[in-house]
C-alpha cells in the first residue's frame, strides 16, 4: 500500500505520495546538505547551520516534491508537475508551489524518520 497524505489549500485538494527510492535519497541528501527551504531550521535532528540551497538545486528539489504531488479534480489525480517538468495544473502560482513544497517536505520528513516502506 502506497503511503500518501491529502491536504487542502483553500478550496483545492492535493494528495502527496512517497517518492521512489532514487528521488527519496536525492531529497534526503539535499535536506542534509542544505537548509530546507520554506520550513523550520531543524530537520532530521540536524540544525540549519548548513548552506542555503542554490537556485538550480532548489528548482530541482521543488520539481521532485511537486512531481509527487497531485491535485484531485473530479475524483482524478492531476500531476502538479508533468514528466517533462512543466506545470500540469491550472491556476498555479509561486505561493501555491511554496505551500505545496513546504507541506511535502514535512510529509517526506515524517515518512523518512518513520523508516517504514
Amino acid at each position: 500500500m502506497e503511503k500518501s497524505k491529502t491536504i487542502d489549500i483553500g478550496d483545492r485538494q492535493f494528495i502527496m505520495r512517497v517518492p521512489g527510492p532514487w528521488d527519496g535519497c536525492a531529497m534526503f541528501d539535499m535536506l542534509v546538505e542544505y537548509k530546507a527551504p520554506f520550513v523550520p531550521n531543524i530537520l532530521f535532528g540536524i540544525k540549519a547551520n548548513r548552506k542555503t540551497m542554490p537556485p538550480e538545486t532548489l528548482k530541482e528539489f521543488m520539481k521532485i516534491c511537486l512531481a509527487n504531488t497531485f491535485e484531485i479534480i473530479l475524483d482524478k489525480k492531476i500531476n502538479v508537475i508533468d514528466e517533462d517538468g512543466g506545470i500540469g495544473i491550472n491556476d498555479s502560482s509561486g505561493p501555491l508551489f511554496t505551500k505545496l513544497t513546504s507541506q511535502y517536505i514535512l510529509f517526506f520528513t515524517e515518512y523518512w524518520q518513520d523508516g517504514k516502506a
